[in-house]
């Protein structure tokens, strides 16, 4: 079954809790010993600055994203997130409350409505918000010119761009991913079909863009956008849409966006989702090559993405296969920031994983600066607490 979601089905004004008090403005700065040009391992610093001053810690760069199941994070109670200090970054992915009509997280009050829904704390957590879940490729129902298909327990809705800004606006998430139409169907994609597909993610994108009347007198672009970089596995379609982004805004998309000039102007970061790229590979190779290819054919097509975008801005990465995919993909692309989810699937099966890069001499272990486990006044380590131990940056 599938359900149209239009705008009327909010039941209040969006923009009636959205004030200046209540934006954030997200940073990200690249160490000055970066220079290793537009692509290679890279340090940065990523801030985001609240106007109520509630601002959460610096991420030093690369960093994880805490994967969670309806704004939870798997595994571990509210406590625990609150307690430890490796999760800074937290993705939600907004399908999953789409089974009532308004969404229940947006009839939440108060300046930080996700983080007092889910219970995070704005002052230790950024709160990243996308509308499909990154890991789930499963096939879905074709998007069409004015929506995209996503699925929540009760079958698949529709998400229009107008839909998803009023939602947006009354989550005031920290972070927010544009909408992008991206194929979860059998590849190839044919040619017509691309180029649907890089219209629509740009037009979608000018329309999360759009400025916002905080007052009669005002209007600004308080979000801090991410959007996907689609086209595929052809690298023509790929820079192509970069491209895009840089251009001068003409016609209706300047009218929407103005004052920006560009729509890159507008944007904090790129994010590459790996679980459809990987199955049109995949099936591109008819099952034949190694991970080892599978890497390399995606590291060549993120390259072509980004070799036209400036260096300066947030590289996202989701749904790595492996923990030597992601240590490649920061070693020879720059990625900023990656998700584990397979590591959370690990600690599902009842696996947990404690190691840090890179591996260190056996006797040296017990000298290691690595951050153990939180350990309760009793001596006892608290279950659950860390999972998974990275020391990236040593």
């Amino acid at each position: 079954m599938v359900v149209h979601w239009y705008e009327a089905s909010m039941l209040f004004n969006p923009l009636r809790r959205l004030s200046r008090a209540s934006m954030s403005v997200l940073s990200f700065a690249l160490d000055e010993s970066f220079t290793s040009g537009q692509f290679g391992p890279r340090l940065g610093k990523l801030d985001l600055h609240r106007a109520d001053g509630s601002s959460p810690p610096s991420i030093r760069t690369p960093a994880l994203i805490t994967a969670t199941s309806r704004g939870i994070v798997p595994h571990l109670s509210q406590d625990h997130v609150a307690l430890t200090k490796s999760i800074g970054w937290t993705q939600i992915h907004f399908e999953s409350f789409l089974e009532q009509s308004p969404p229940v997280p947006t009839l939440q009050g108060g300046p930080h409505p996700l983080h007092t829904f889910l219970h995070h704390r704005p002052d230790q957590q950024i709160i990243a918000l996308s509308v499909r879940d990154p890991h789930d490729g499963r096939e879905i129902t074709a998007n069409g010119k004015d929506f995209v298909s996503v699925r929540c327990v009760r079958g698949v809705r529709k998400m229009t761009p107008t839909a998803w800004r009023s939602y947006v606006l009354s989550c005031n998430p920290d972070v927010v991913t544009a909408l992008s139409d991206i194929p979860f169907t059998n590849s190839p994609q044919s040619q017509k079909r691309t180029i649907k597909t890089l219209e629509r993610s740009t037009a979608w994108l000018a329309d999360l863009l759009r400025p916002i009347d905080l007052d009669s007198t005002t209007s600004t672009h308080p979000l801090n956008v991410l959007v996907h970089m689609v086209g595929g596995t052809e690298d023509r379609a790929r820079k192509a849409f970069s491209e895009t982004l840089l251009e001068k805004l003409q016609g209706k998309e300047m009218e929407v966006a103005s004052p920006l000039t560009t729509l890159d102007e507008g944007l904090r970061g790129y994010v590459f989702d790996l679980v459809p790229l990987r199955a049109s590979i995949l099936q591109e190779a008819k099952g034949n090559g190694t991970p080892e290819d599978t890497t390399a054919r995606i590291q060549a097509l993120m390259d072509v993405s980004l070799r036209p975008l400036p260096t300066s801005k947030l590289r996202v990465v989701h749904s790595a296969a492996s923990p030597h995919e992601i240590l490649r993909l920061i070693r020879d692309v720059g990625v900023d920031l990656f998700d584990a989810r397979w590591a959370q699937h690990a600690a599902t099966l009842g696996v947990a994983l404690d190691f840090s890069f890179p591996v260190r001499d056996p006797a040296l272990l017990q000298h290691s600066t690595c951050n153990g486990p939180i350990v309760d006044p009793d001596g006892e380590a608290r279950a659950g607490a860390q999972l998974v131990l990275f020391d990236l940056r040593t």
